[in-house]
């Protein structure tokens, strides 16, 4: 399952802010600082400039992207990144644009008075069992192993299969989004993307047996 990386840089007090005060100032080979969007972006987030920036590529290998940055608290954070060349950018384009911008242009001012800041980047990649119990897991892959993907009906047996899925995901405070379920399908199960409305409907179905089974937990405490 692709995801979009979200990139944090974490320092005490205000250096992660020093570094994007130094960010700002220099040229590099790929990235270089934006001072008319990172003053309108200032603008719409009722922020200072000082606290914002913009990093701009002109390489068309990068999508001639826009990467903007929001320091906040003690931390520096990767907000978005847009393209001027493509309306919307790929997890897979995304990922390369900020892979760039950490390796190309900040990591190279990473040393020094900057060295005790810490880089996290979350994967590119998870799995389901990365999102949920081995128990649900286990449960949510034995109903999708049921499930007839080339039949219109849906039998019995799946149908159990998922509710058991449900009650495992409740069980162990699991929670999952609709997207994490129908890329986990068609990307790691191989189901069709033709399938994306059945996807959907067993989703609601997720939806509504949580909120029963989450009411009935409520009252039992009771």
């Amino acid at each position: 399952m692709q995801r979009f990386k979200h990139l944090r840089i974490a320092g005490e007090g205000d250096l992660a802010k020093q570094l994007l005060e130094i960010l700002k100032t220099k040229k590099g080979k790929t990235f270089e600082y934006n001072r008319p969007f990172t003053e309108e972006y200032a603008k719409n987030i009722f922020r200072e400039v000082s606290d914002v920036g913009c990093f701009k590529t002109s390489r068309v290998s990068l999508y001639e992207s826009n990467v903007w940055v929001l320091f906040d608290k003690d931390h520096l954070y990767v907000t978005n990144i847009t393209s001027e060349i493509n309306s919307s950018l790929s997890k897979t384009e995304y990922n390369q644009v900020l892979d760039a911008f950490l390796n190309d242009f900040v990591q190279p001012f990473l040393k020094n008075e900057f060295e005790s800041l810490v880089i996290n980047m979350t994967p590119g990649e998870l799995s389901m069992k990365d999102l949920v119990s081995a128990e649900s897991y286990q449960a949510l892959n034995r109903w999708q192993v049921s499930y007839d993907k080339y039949y219109i009906e849906e039998d019995f047996l799946s149908y159990s299969f998922w509710i058991k899925a449900i009650v495992a995901l409740v069980k162990n405070n699991d929670e999952i989004g609709y997207d994490d379920l129908k890329e986990w399908l068609i990307d790691d199960c191989d189901w069709s993307e033709s399938l994306e409305d059945k996807i959907h409907e067993f989703y609601l179905r997720y939806e509504v047996g949580k909120d029963v089974l989450n009411e009935w937990k409520d009252e039992n405490k009771r």
